[in-house]
């Protein structure tokens, strides 16, 4: 009897042990189908072994396919939310952005990456932690004005072109910051190539131009001096195009050497009308000035009188005999404006977008017949933006050309 009570204690004792390693073992399956569905509300999938079947096992496995179906199915309502999300991680542009009380709310890796951050900058004020002051910079001209903003600078051993874009909701602004070392560089590259080619072409076409003009003093038969006159036209136009390509080089390259200052430019416009009345009376074009008085705008004396020249000797150029070129002076609210008219032909609206680009001609044959490189209205352009200045251009077909330089009126508030 004793001996049928010890077995029947010892089963009990080692049935109530299994339970409780079973328990145990239920328990802690259970405990981490706890922990995979809290990471599968972080977003993660596939978060715990399946396990044996039935029981929490086959509740693991259950989880899992829960967070695969809960990500198929977000990729499949949400896939432009899945793009952009991608984009902003995979793109090489920094991308910030602040909201309407200046507090930075986001920036993309790349925005961490090409900036030397001192602490995590979410959360932080953009003046304060942005560590490019010229970002902080359009960042801030950006939200005020709610217009574009963008500038190049230099970041260590980056050149970077930064942007502040105004956010339409909430008065945010968003700030980019692209890596443009590698085009800084090419076109560096470039303008010296074509510095280094102009200069070395001058010597032999001074050479060849001096040569054919001696050539037209020589006694030459009819026919010789036939020949001779094409060459000597053409030696000068290449010697044109030559010093108008390096000019153009060199002022690329000094863009910001141009500083400004308060001028009279009445002065300077004569300097200008004087040195092509000979050009204008040989054409028998009438050119002349009309300004109010002494007029002072913030401009540099060299870039304004080389633009000028520019615009006044392509009215000559192109104005026929018996017209007019006047060079005109106003004052339009903070604006100095210079204007060359002339009665020319005038030029059809189709050209008008294009006319300041490179060696783009409205009439390639009339142009190389009047001299003209293709590279005097480039020249005007990059002279107005190394200055502060804008130049525009207004034209009807038949009625001739109006061509204005727009200069900064001058800061009164400038020490004198």
């Amino acid at each position: 009897m004793l001996l049928v009570a010890w077995g029947v204690g010892v089963a009990g004792a080692a049935w109530g042990a299994a339970s409780f390693s079973a328990l145990r073992r239920e328990r802690a399956a259970l405990a981490d189908v706890t922990r995979a569905a809290k990471r599968l509300v972080a977003g993660e999938t596939h978060v715990v072994a399946p396990g044996a079947p039935g029981g929490p096992g086959e509740l693991a496995f259950l989880v899992n396919e829960l967070g695969n179906r809960v990500r198929t199915e977000h990729i499949r309502i949400h896939p432009d939310r899945v793009f952009e999300q991608a984009m902003l991680r995979e793109t090489p542009n920094g991308l910030m952005v602040v909201d309407g009380r200046g507090i930075i709310r986001g920036v993309n890796p790349a925005g961490r990456n090409l900036l030397d951050w001192a602490s995590e900058p979410v959360g932080t004020v953009a003046s304060a932690s942005v560590p490019l002051p010229d970002l902080a910079a359009v960042l801030r001209e950006a939200a005020d004005s709610r217009e574009v903003r963008e500038r190049s600078t230099r970041y260590g051993a980056r050149d970077l072109l930064v942007r502040g874009l105004p956010l339409a909701d909430g008065g945010g602004t968003l700030g980019v910051v692209l890596d443009i070392t590698s085009v800084v560089a090419a076109e560096r590259v470039r303008r010296e190539f074509v510095a280094n080619v102009s200069h070395e072409l001058r010597t032999p076409v001074t050479a060849i131009v001096g040569y054919a003009e001696s050539l037209e003093d020589e006694n030459l038969t009819p026919q010789a001096r036939a020949l001779l006159a094409p060459l000597v036209r053409n030696a000068l136009r290449l010697s044109r195009l030559c010093e108008d390509v390096l000019a153009l080089s060199v002022l690329e390259a000094r863009a910001a050497d141009f500083p400004t200052e308060n001028v009279d430019i009445v002065p300077l416009l004569d300097e200008v009308v004087d040195l092509l009345r000979d050009t204008a009376a040989a054409r028998k074009i009438r050119l002349r000035v009309d300004a109010p008085g002494p007029t002072m705008a913030r401009l540099n004396a060299e870039a304004f009188t080389a633009s000028l020249q520019n615009l006044v000797d392509n009215a000559l150029k192109y104005t026929p005999e018996g017209g007019d070129v006047q060079v005109r002076v106003s004052v339009e609210g903070k604006n100095v404006d210079v204007a060359v008219v002339d009665t020319g032909p005038g030029i059809a609206p189709e050209h008008h977008s294009r006319l300041f680009e490179r060696f783009y001609r409205v009439d390639a044959g009339r142009s190389r017949d009047a001299g003209g490189t293709g590279l005097g209205l480039a020249l005007v352009k990059h002279y107005c933006r190394a200055m502060g200045a804008d130049v525009s251009m207004q034209s009807t077909p038949g009625t001739g050309s109006t061509f204005t330089l727009h200069l900064p009126a001058a800061d009164l508030g400038e020490a004198r």
